[in-house]
């Protein structure tokens, strides 16, 4: 009698890559691609080291906090959301997410600026 096997719960597209999306503002996200774990490479990075990858800028993240299937980032000073996306994109680059058209996210995001 053959085992059954139960499929992982894996947030990857069809060839294997990580798909985060990136939400700020009301916008729809933007998303990203990345080999598997680069999302918990991102998230340890903020959560533990209280930095984006790339970045030794003290201070630039004021709050974070993990949210089921994503992570929510509050950003220090008065960014526009060009800013942001900006800020956002080189942080994943350097975490090794690439900026991709599509996909259905597995992980999302949510960048604010503080008010």
């Amino acid at each position: 009698m053959r085992k059954k096997t139960v499929k992982a719960d894996v947030w990857t597209d069809e060839t294997g890559l990580e798909v985060i999306g990136v939400k700020i503002g009301g916008k729809a996200p933007v998303t990203y691609k990345g080999l598997a774990g680069t999302f918990a490479s991102f998230t340890d990075s903020c959560l533990r080291k209280q930095v984006l990858p790339g970045s030794h800028e003290k201070g630039l993240i004021v709050e974070t906090t993990p949210k089921e299937k994503g992570l929510f980032l509050r950003l220090s000073g008065k960014r526009s959301e060009k800013k942001l996306k900006e800020v956002m994109d080189i942080a994943l680059i350097n975490a090794g997410a690439y900026p991709d058209k599509g996909g259905k996210a597995g992980y999302f995001i949510d960048v604010e600026s503080e008010k």
